[in-house]
């Protein structure tokens, strides 16, 4: 079972005025904030219905009061239909004890869910839209409706070329160069951003007989879906860049350190869906003279008593997916990392690297 993080911003709004009062409390509009991320991955949907706040008391006060933030579970109800079967998941609340300390209460806060392990398996051009239905019932029994929709992220193929990397493994060396890898992927359906990471895996061993395994990132883009032609993307990486990163992050071995086994690389894609990556974009920081950033939401509001009120609400419904493929380091790869022979000032030989790949005999095996 797996939270998807959920982050909110706290403002705190100052009026004054040399000659009126202003009561900043005065006729309070409920705002809804809707925070649903759908996962394939998943087998467990999360979706969280809060409401801001407003009192007397300083907000950073406000925010740690819980009532404050949540609505009753009794004026809530939700639920995901998949749009193209009209199959309904019915949100159900629960209480969850794991929220991260800070400015708003921790550790217990409602969320609403529903279990279900098929969404990879039904996530099809016939089957992949989903609609967020809420009603909520506010304190002066006015009753509003939220609506929001998304499609699934579909997996990453990978070309026949990459494919094949997975049997010859990665190489970042040519002889007695360094050389650049090209790998290649196909796009993905409803992807708005890619971001795609490298991660270098290996395993300490100690003196003591313990073994621990460890690991780092290389993030190697961040793309823009809207930025690309063609059905393929291709991203290079410089051995360069390869070894000067295990140079960075895995330190010189000391005298606890048996060995180091080598292991795989893992490309890990993640990415966003077109709400999701407006979203992040929104709220990333203002890098020009404008510091103002413009709100963002995918969902709609509706008074059901009364259409001419504006019903408010903030947040969005979207989707995410990781998708994690493995691939072996390649032969040359491997005797580099070993000895290190090509420039030191890049990557230095002093991490204990050993081959699990081959037999005993072999003076760079880890058996």
């Amino acid at each position: 079972m797996r939270f998807f993080s959920l982050i909110f911003s706290l403002g705190i709004l100052l009026l004054s005025s040399c000659s009126t009062d202003v009561d900043i409390n005065a006729e309070p509009k409920d705002i809804t904030i809707v925070y649903g991320i759908l996962d394939i991955n998943d087998t467990v949907h999360y979706v969280k219905i809060n409401k801001a706040f407003l009192g007397e008391k300083s907000a950073y006060e406000l925010a740690k009061d819980r009532s404050l933030s949540e609505y009753d579970t009794n004026k809530v109800s939700a639920s995901i239909t998949q749009v193209e079967t009209g199959v309904v998941y019915e949100l159900k609340p629960i209480e969850i004890t794991n929220k991260d300390s800070g400015i708003f209460y921790y550790p217990n806060q409602t969320v609403y869910y529903f279990e279900n392990a098929e969404l990879e398996a039904r996530n099809t051009d016939q089957s992949n839209t989903y609609r967020l239905n809420i009603e909520v019932e506010e304190d002066n029994g006015s009753k509003k409706n939220i609506i929001g929709e998304t499609k699934l992220i579909k997996k990453i193929n990978l070309p026949q070329q990459t494919q094949l990397y997975k049997t010859t493994g990665i190489e970042f060396v040519n002889g007695s160069e360094y050389a650049t890898l090209t790998f290649k992927f196909t796009k993905s359906e409803n992807v708005s951003r890619y971001n795609i990471t490298l991660r270098f895996n290996y395993d300490e061993e100690y003196t003591d007989g313990t073994k621990i395994s460890k690991h780092f990132d290389l993030g190697l883009a961040s793309i823009k879906a809207s930025q690309l032609t063609g059905s393929e993307v291709s991203i290079e990486v410089s051995g360069e860049t390869f070894f000067n990163a295990v140079n960075q992050n895995v330190p010189p071995a000391t005298s606890d350190i048996k060995q180091r086994w080598l292991q795989d690389l893992t490309f890990i894609f993640s990415t966003a869906g077109e709400a999701l990556d407006a979203y992040m974009e929104a709220n990333e920081p203002a890098t020009g003279l404008t510091q103002e950033k413009p709100e963002y939401t995918n969902l709609t509001a509706s008074y059901q008593d009364d259409d001419s009120k504006v019903a408010r609400v903030a947040g969005i419904f979207s989707t995410r997916y990781t998708q994690e493929e493995n691939f072996p380091l390649g032969a040359q790869t491997i005797k580099e990392l070993l000895n290190g022979e090509i420039n030191n000032d890049i990557y230095r030989a002093d991490k204990a690297f050993c081959n699990p790949g081959v037999g005993i005999n072999d003076p760079s095996s880890c058996y």
